[in-house]
C-alpha cells in the first residue's frame, strides 16, 4: 500500500485486526486517521516542550520529544484515530457541525422545542 503523502508512515501491525482483515480502502482510511493523530500528538508534545527546558534544548531534545510521542501512541494514543476512522471509513455523510446541539437549536427556533431559561443550580439530565 502506498504511503499517504504528508503523513507519517503507519505499519500494518499498528492497525486493529478488524481493519487489517478489511478492504484496502479500510486500511487506507485507518492509516490516514492514525497518521493524523500521530502528527497531532507530535505537535502537542513540541508545544508542551516550549522553548526552554530539558525537552526543548540540548542534543537529545528531538529524540526525547519523539520518544514521548511514540510512548503516547503505543499506549493507545488519544483515541482520535478510531473516531476519525468511523467518520471517514463508513462512507456515510458527516454529522452536521455542532451535532445534536445545532439540530436542537434549529428545532427550537422553529418553535418545536419549548425554550425556558434554566435557573442557576438546577440539575438537568
Amino acid at each position: 500500500m502506498a504511503q499517504i503523502p504528508g503523513l507519517p508512515a503507519v505499519a500494518d501491525s499498528a492497525l486493529p485486526s478488524s481493519v487489517r482483515n478489511g478492504s484496502a480502502a479500510d486500511k487506507q482510511a485507518y492509516k490516514a486517521a492514525l497518521g493524523f493523530e500521530q502528527m497531532l500528538v507530535s505537535q502537542m508534545v513540541k508545544t508542551m516542550a516550549g522553548d526552554s527546558g530539558a525537552l526543548a534544548e540540548g542534543p537529545y531534545a528531538d529524540t526525547m520529544q519523539a520518544s514521548l510521542t511514540s510512548a503516547v501512541e503505543s499506549a493507545g494514543g488519544l483515541g482520535l484515530a478510531q473516531s476519525l476512522y468511523k467518520e471517514i471509513g463508513d462512507g456515510s455523510p458527516p454529522a452536521p457541525a455542532g451535532g445534536l446541539v445545532t439540530a436542537s437549536l434549529g428545532l427550537a427556533s422553529q418553535g418545536a422545542i419549548a425554550q425556558r431559561p434554566i435557573p442557576q443550580g438546577e440539575v438537568t439530565q
